[in-house]
């Protein structure tokens, strides 16, 4: 097992941000429809079940 390489804490944590942003990216482009609706759409399932 000669490949034993060590990644430092910052590279992880720069893997992590890139990862976050990378996947926030993609569900905003995914995304089925617009916030306004989304937001309209929790509102009135809302008021269905008070």
């Amino acid at each position: 097992m000669g490949n034993d390489r060590v990644c430092s804490q910052g590279a992880v944590g720069l893997a992590f941000v890139i990862g976050g942003l990378a996947g926030a990216a993609v569900a905003l482009l995914l995304a089925p429809q617009s916030s306004r609706a989304s937001r309209e759409q929790k509102r009135l399932s809302g008021e269905k079940t008070a």
